[in-house]
């Protein structure tokens, strides 16, 4: 339990790091939109925080919440053919290619952990599809009363639509966004246990922190053990300008201080990943240094 005058100077510490962060968005060479919640004391930090940014992978959390908070058999089996041959990241999808005329079985738990754990694109859409698709999402998330996050469509249209139109028009997209504060707040329901039954929450955050994703991101700068669940989101480059850079997750702050939900959104950077991804990792280190 956390005593009352630490959540005090948490909070106050919160509102001090501002300056920091705003620093590091300041010479990141992209537009970065932050979130952070001390989700047992509620008190909150942002900048940008009520901007749309494209998420890409990012969304998965959210429809892995939804599909979990709706009580699927988590045992069922689904097939998935060269059909569910998605684009990006896919260990499905690579082996529909190698063998087109062989389906894919996997039950819906190893469909929800390949999306979440390892961002496989197949997995994502066929889960996607299972749980009736964007608008049941959507409906999920009001019900969470979690705005701000905008679902519309699945990762082979969003992937149709990224290379379909000019970096700039995709920038302000309203298709599959979210403001940092939105995401953050689907954080909070998680971790709190409002989002699904504890069972369900246990599955997800262990498929969030065993992610394989983002080790240059938020966990990169941080002290090694340091627990963090969490999902990245990455576009590609359309004439040598980034889409977005993401990550978002639960940073389990020690000394029994309780937990970070933050989220890092960037998008528009004209400089390479490993430079996009710096200023993610230093503003959760700035974040989880607080005291």
């Amino acid at each position: 339990m956390l005593h009352a005058a630490a959540l005090l100077l948490c909070a106050a510490s919160l509102d001090q790091a501002l300056p920091a962060v705003r620093k590091i968005a300041d010479g990141s060479g992209a537009t970065i939109g932050v979130s952070a919640v001390h989700i047992e004391s509620g008190c909150r930090m942002s900048l940008r925080g009520d901007e749309p940014f494209p998420m890409q992978s990012v969304y998965k959390v959210a429809i892995a919440v939804h599909v979990l908070r709706r009580g699927a058999d988590l045992d069922s089996v689904v097939t998935l053919t060269k059909d569910d041959i998605r684009l990006g990241v896919s260990p499905i999808s690579d082996l529909l290619r190698a063998h087109p005329e062989r389906p894919v079985t996997r039950t819906v738990r190893e469909l929800l952990q390949s999306a979440v754990q390892i961002s496989d694109n197949a997995a994502s859409d066929a889960v996607l599809r299972l749980g009736g698709g964007p608008k049941a999402v959507m409906a999920t998330l009001r019900e969470l009363h979690v705005s701000g996050i905008n679902v519309t469509e699945s990762e082979g249209n969003m992937a149709k639509r990224f290379f379909s139109q000019p970096i700039a028009r995709y920038l302000v997209d309203a298709n599959n966004t979210a403001t940092p504060n939105g995401m953050t707040d689907l954080l909070v329901a998680i971790q709190s246990g409002r989002a699904a039954s504890p069972e369900s929450t246990r599955f997800l955050l262990k498929w969030m922190t065993d992610t394989t994703t983002g080790a240059n991101r938020l966990r990169a700068l941080l002290p090694p053990g340091t627990v963090i669940a969490h999902k990245t989101g990455t576009s590609g480059d359309l004439g040598g300008v980034n889409g977005c850079t993401n990550d978002a997750g639960i940073i389990t702050l020690p000394d029994g201080r309780g937990h970070l939900a933050l989220s890092v959104f960037t998008k528009g950077s004209t400089r390479p990943e490993t430079e996009r991804e710096r200023p993610i990792a230093a503003i959760a280190r700035v974040l989880y240094d607080l005291k």
